[in-house]
C-alpha cells in the first residue's frame, strides 16, 4: 500500500522539502506557453529562460536577445570557439597537427613505424611500404607475408618472426617476443613464435599456443582449441575446464 504524507503546520511535506502555501506569491498559469519567438535569451514568461537557438554564423546578442550575423574568428586557428556559435575547423595540412592547447597548426613527425596504412598522426596517411612478397593487411596495418599460410606450424615467416591470424582469413608475420604460454601480453609481438596474444577477460590477457580450430589440432593433452572472435580456421589452446 502506498503511504501518504500528512500535512505539517507550515504547509505540505513533499519528500524532504517543506513548502509554505502562505509564502508563495508567484502563480503560473496551468498551461504556460513560453514566449520565445525570435528570442535567443531572456525571460520566457513562464519562469524560465529562452534558449540560445542561433545557428552557425550567428551569435546571440545579449542586449537585444536576437540572433545577429557575425564574422568567423578563425584566422590562424584550427580549433576552439569561432565566435559565431560554432567551432573553428581543423585546417592543418599534411605534416602538421592541431595543438589543442594553442589551436595552432604545429609541425610534427609522422608516426608510421611498422605501419603500412592508417592515420600517421600528422593529418596524413601512412604509406604502403611493403616490399615484394608482402601485402598490407588493412585491418592491422601491418605488412603480411604472401607466404604465411599456417600459424599452427609456422610456415611462411622469416627467422625471428611469428605467423599469427589477425582477422577473417588474414595472416601476418610479426616480430616474435619472449613471452611463453600464459605470460602476460598486450600485442602478438610480446609472444614467442607459435603463440598469440589472447584475452579471456579484461584482466586476463596472455600468450597462448596457436591451433587449428576447424581440425582441432595443435593442442597438448588436457588442452582444448578454442575459437577466436572474428578469426576463421585458427584458435588458441586453453586448459580444458
Amino acid at each position: 500500500m502506498r503511504s501518504k504524507l500528512a500535512p505539517s503546520n507550515a504547509g505540505f511535506v513533499f519528500g524532504l522539502m517543506t513548502l509554505s502555501l502562505g509564502a508563495c506569491d508567484i502563480f503560473l498559469p496551468a498551461d504556460c506557453i513560453p514566449e520565445c519567438a525570435d528570442k535567443c535569451c531572456g525571460d520566457d514568461g513562464c519562469g524560465g529562460t529562452c534558449p540560445d537557438n542561433c545557428t552557425a554564423d550567428n551569435y546571440c546578442n545579449g542586449t537585444t536577445c536576437r540572433c545577429t550575423a557575425c564574422t568567423l574568428q578563425c584566422a590562424d586557428k584550427c580549433c576552439g570557439d569561432d565566435g559565431c556559435n560554432g567551432t573553428c575547423p581543423d585546417n592543418c595540412t599534411a605534416g602538421y597537427r592541431c595543438d589543442p592547447s594553442t589551436c595552432r597548426c604545429t609541425a610534427c613527425t609522422p608516426e608510421c613505424a611498422d605501419k603500412c596504412c592508417g592515420d600517421d598522426g600528422c593529418n596524413g596517411t601512412c604509406p604502403d611500404n611493403c616490399t615484394a612478397g608482402y601485402h598490407c593487411n588493412l585491418t592491422a596495418c601491418l605488412c603480411a607475408s604472401d607466404n604465411c599460410t599456417d600459424p599452427e606450424n609456422q610456415i611462411g615467416c622469416d627467422a625471428g618472426e611469428n605467423c599469427v591470424p589477425t582477422s577473417g582469413d588474414e595472416l601476418v608475420c610479426v616480430t616474435a617476443g619472449s613471452g611463453g604460454i600464459r605470460a602476460p601480453c598486450n600485442v602478438h609481438e610480446d609472444c614467442q613464435v607459435g603463440l598469440l596474444c589472447v584475452m579471456r577477460a579484461a584482466d586476463d590477457v596472455f600468450c597462448a599456443k596457436t591451433c587449428n580450430f576447424d581440425q582441432q589440432t595443435g593442442c597438448d593433452i588436457d588442452w582444448t582449441c578454442w575459437s577466436l572472435t572474428n578469426i576463421n580456421t585458427w584458435g588458441a589452446c586453453l586448459e580444458t575446464l
